[in-house]
């Protein structure tokens, strides 16, 4: 799970995908009926969205990892009851990628600071370069302990601001990781403790997929998709307003 919520501190392969995540683990728990809908549902949500540049993708892996131990832990299969909890996750997902992006933000100042670290090394190595060609001045350094010298380097080398960065992504990945999935069940069961819960019997994965099929269709990049795409929806929601006319009429 670590894999997924450090999504930008570990990057390996497809493993922060949604769908590779749904894979991973419907093998490891055996509940392929709810894990493989849920991946493919979220994989086709946001696969309009290419994280280049500014641009941040949302937190995909982490919604499955939101949704997934939940609906296991409730034995929900069904997409009629566990559209909320997918509703909550995507909103988890997006606002995951707007902390992320106030993050990057945040650490822009460290340009300076690795500039500044960067500039005194250089001026060291000057005058090391200009000083060494003096014979006790050279006796001094051959003379001077290991730990020194190495204490010297590591304050000249960024390692140190390496290291804070990704060990503060990885703290606060888990802290959203952790209050989201405490929001959302502490939602869902105030939601059932009121008899508030919403519950849609009738609805299918297919119809779920259709609807999250969009993303897959916006990242064609094709006005010509865009304009069949709006067709299709408006023909589709005319079908099924006709049909409720005709059996409101019956």
């Amino acid at each position: 799970m670590l894999i997924g919520i450090a999504r930008f501190s570990h990057i390996i392969g497809l493993v922060e995908r949604p769908l590779a995540l749904s894979l991973v683990a419907a093998f490891a728990t055996d509940l392929w009926d709810v894990a493989l809908p849920l991946g493919i549902t979220l994989e086709l949500l946001w696969l309009d969205v290419v994280a280049m540049g500014s641009i941040i993708q949302p937190f995909g892996g982490m919604a499955f990892l939101l949704l997934f131990p939940l609906s296991a832990t409730l034995s929900w299969t069904q997409p009629g009851v566990l559209l909320l909890p997918l509703v909550l996750c995507i909103l988890a997902a997006h606002l995951g990628a707007y902390c992320e992006l106030k993050y990057r933000i945040q650490q822009n100042c460290l340009l300076d600071r690795v500039g500044r670290m960067l500039a005194r090394e250089s001026e060291a190595g000057e005058v090391m370069a200009c000083t060494a060609e003096s014979p006790d001045i050279r006796k001094t350094l051959s003379n001077r302990p290991p730990s020194a010298v190495n204490a010297q380097t590591e304050q000249n080398i960024p390692e140190s601001l390496l290291r804070e960065c990704f060990v503060g992504r990885i703290c606060w990945h888990i802290l959203l990781y952790l209050a989201s999935y405490s929001i959302l069940c502490l939602v869902i069961s105030t939601l059932i403790d009121w008899n508030l819960y919403p519950v849609l019997p009738n609805l299918q994965w297919v119809f779920v997929y259709a609807l999250a099929a969009i993303g897959a269709i916006l990242s064609l990049r094709q006005r010509r998709a865009y304009i069949v795409c709006g067709l299709s929806i408006l023909v589709i929601v005319a079908l099924l307003a006709g049909g409720e006319l005709i059996k409101t009429a019956n």
